[in-house]
Protein backbone atom coordinates (compact mmCIF):
# COMPACT_ATOMS: atom_id res chain seq x y z
CA UNK A 1 0.00 0.00 0.00
CA UNK A 2 1.43 3.59 -1.14
CA UNK A 3 0.32 6.64 -1.81
CA UNK A 4 -2.02 6.42 -5.12
CA UNK A 5 -2.75 2.65 -4.26
CA UNK A 6 -6.64 1.79 -4.51
CA UNK A 7 -7.71 -0.76 -1.80
CA UNK A 8 -11.31 -2.36 -1.84
CA UNK A 9 -12.79 -3.02 2.32
CA UNK A 10 -15.41 -5.20 1.93
CA UNK A 11 -16.35 -5.92 5.82
CA UNK A 12 -18.70 -4.86 8.77
CA UNK A 13 -17.77 -2.25 10.89
CA UNK A 14 -14.32 -3.56 13.79
CA UNK A 15 -11.42 -2.24 14.37
CA UNK A 16 -9.27 -4.23 11.99
CA UNK A 17 -11.64 -2.15 9.54
CA UNK A 18 -10.66 1.35 11.01
CA UNK A 19 -6.82 0.31 11.10
CA UNK A 20 -6.88 -0.06 7.20
CA UNK A 21 -9.12 2.49 6.59
CA UNK A 22 -6.96 5.17 8.34
CA UNK A 23 -3.87 3.72 7.40
CA UNK A 24 -4.84 3.73 3.62
CA UNK A 25 -5.86 7.77 4.23
CA UNK A 26 -2.21 7.96 6.19
CA UNK A 27 -0.32 6.69 2.60
CA UNK A 28 -2.20 8.81 0.78
CA UNK A 29 -3.87 5.46 -0.90
CA UNK A 30 -7.80 5.44 -2.02
CA UNK A 31 -10.27 3.51 -0.39
CA UNK A 32 -13.33 1.94 -1.90
CA UNK A 33 -15.96 0.57 0.48
CA UNK A 34 -18.24 -2.18 -0.64
CA UNK A 35 -21.41 -3.23 1.26
CA UNK A 36 -21.15 -6.51 2.48
CA UNK A 37 -24.60 -7.69 1.19
CA UNK A 38 -23.17 -7.50 -2.48
CA UNK A 39 -22.92 -10.69 -4.59
CA UNK A 40 -19.74 -11.56 -6.54
CA UNK A 41 -21.18 -9.90 -9.57
CA UNK A 42 -21.10 -6.75 -7.71
CA UNK A 43 -18.39 -6.79 -5.86
CA UNK A 44 -16.24 -7.26 -8.97
CA UNK A 45 -18.15 -4.47 -11.25
CA UNK A 46 -16.80 -2.24 -7.94
CA UNK A 47 -13.68 -3.40 -7.97
CA UNK A 48 -13.33 -2.89 -11.53
CA UNK A 49 -14.81 0.10 -11.37
CA UNK A 50 -12.80 1.22 -8.58
CA UNK A 51 -9.29 0.11 -10.09
CA UNK A 52 -8.34 -1.58 -6.76
CA UNK A 53 -5.77 -3.84 -6.22
CA UNK A 54 -5.91 -4.87 -2.96
CA UNK A 55 -8.97 -6.08 -1.02
CA UNK A 56 -9.84 -6.57 2.51
CA UNK A 57 -12.67 -8.50 3.29
CA UNK A 58 -13.51 -11.07 6.36
CA UNK A 59 -13.44 -14.78 6.26
CA UNK A 60 -17.65 -15.09 6.00
CA UNK A 61 -17.38 -13.04 3.03
CA UNK A 62 -14.36 -14.05 1.34
CA UNK A 63 -16.24 -16.72 -1.29
CA UNK A 64 -17.37 -13.83 -3.10
CA UNK A 65 -14.29 -11.37 -2.90
CA UNK A 66 -12.14 -14.40 -4.04
CA UNK A 67 -14.68 -14.98 -6.91
CA UNK A 68 -14.80 -12.00 -7.87
CA UNK A 69 -11.05 -10.77 -7.17
CA UNK A 70 -9.84 -13.40 -9.22
CA UNK A 71 -11.69 -12.56 -12.40
CA UNK A 72 -9.47 -9.44 -12.32
CA UNK A 73 -6.15 -9.21 -13.02
CA UNK A 74 -5.57 -5.94 -11.12
CA UNK A 75 -6.19 -7.26 -7.95
CA UNK A 76 -3.15 -8.93 -6.25
CA UNK A 77 -4.12 -9.46 -3.06
CA UNK A 78 -7.02 -10.42 -1.01
CA UNK A 79 -6.12 -9.95 2.93
CA UNK A 80 -9.02 -11.36 5.85
CA UNK A 81 -9.45 -9.15 8.89
CA UNK A 82 -8.86 -10.37 12.49
CA UNK A 83 -7.61 -13.75 10.50
CA UNK A 84 -4.79 -15.09 12.57
CA UNK A 85 -5.39 -14.47 16.04
CA UNK A 86 -6.02 -16.95 18.98
CA UNK A 87 -9.44 -16.81 18.57
CA UNK A 88 -9.64 -16.56 14.94
CA UNK A 89 -10.23 -19.42 12.80
CA UNK A 90 -7.93 -19.59 9.80
CA UNK A 91 -8.16 -17.02 6.36
CA UNK A 92 -10.21 -18.32 4.11
CA UNK A 93 -9.01 -20.10 1.19
CA UNK A 94 -7.09 -17.84 -1.43
CA UNK A 95 -6.85 -14.98 1.50
CA UNK A 96 -3.77 -13.77 3.68
CA UNK A 97 -4.54 -12.68 7.01
CA UNK A 98 -4.30 -8.75 7.79
CA UNK A 99 -1.40 -10.13 10.41
CA UNK A 100 0.97 -11.00 8.01
CA UNK A 101 0.77 -7.79 5.83
CA UNK A 102 1.04 -6.07 9.74
CA UNK A 103 4.29 -8.23 10.04
CA UNK A 104 5.71 -6.31 7.26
Amino acid sequence: MKKGSVLAILAPNSPEYAMVFLAAAALGATTTTLNPSYTAREVEHQLRDSGATMVFTVNALAANTVEAAKALAQVTCVYTLGAGGLDDPAPAEGCTPLSELVKG
